[in-house]
């Protein structure tokens, strides 16, 4: 298989580099050479170029270069998080930065609910009245 066909997530292992000259030499002194482990970071769309993550760093390279790489796909390393508690959800928390006069107060932002301004209804109500709105 050819580095180009991977997916991003992937994992390989550089089995051979199939050009040399000049190309060969500088995808060897970048890092891609036999026995070298990889993961493909992302892929440009269009098949553009693909970013790839070799050791501490990461490489873009063209895509008619990694036709050039063949690899092997590595499996998918478990997940260590077996062993561990889930996380719990954050809780969400709504904070109204407006000043008083501006606010609605029908209760959206955890206000009080009781009567409504000067008409005294109650807020269940004012809800379908137009007349309402501040």
């Amino acid at each position: 298989m050819q580095l180009a066909e991977l997916s991003p997530g992937q994992r390989f292992k550089v089995i051979n580099v199939a050009v040399g000259g000049e190309i060969g030499k500088r995808l060897a002194d970048m890092g891609l050479v036999s026995g070298a482990e990889g993961e493909v970071v992302r892929a440009a769309f269009f098949r553009g170029p693909i970013q790839i993550r070799l050791g501490d760093y990461d490489l873009i390279m063209r895509r008619y270069e990694a036709r050039l790489v063949d690899v092997e796909i590595l499996p998918e390393a478990a997940p260590q998080m077996a062993s561990k508690a889930p996380k719990k959800a954050l809780a969400t928390m709504y904070v109204d930065l407006r000043p008083r006069g501006r606010r609605r107060s029908h209760g959206a932002y955890g206000e009080a609910k009781g009567t409504h301004g000067t008409h005294g209804k109650t807020h269940g109500a004012h809800d379908k009245d137009p007349s309402c709105l501040e």
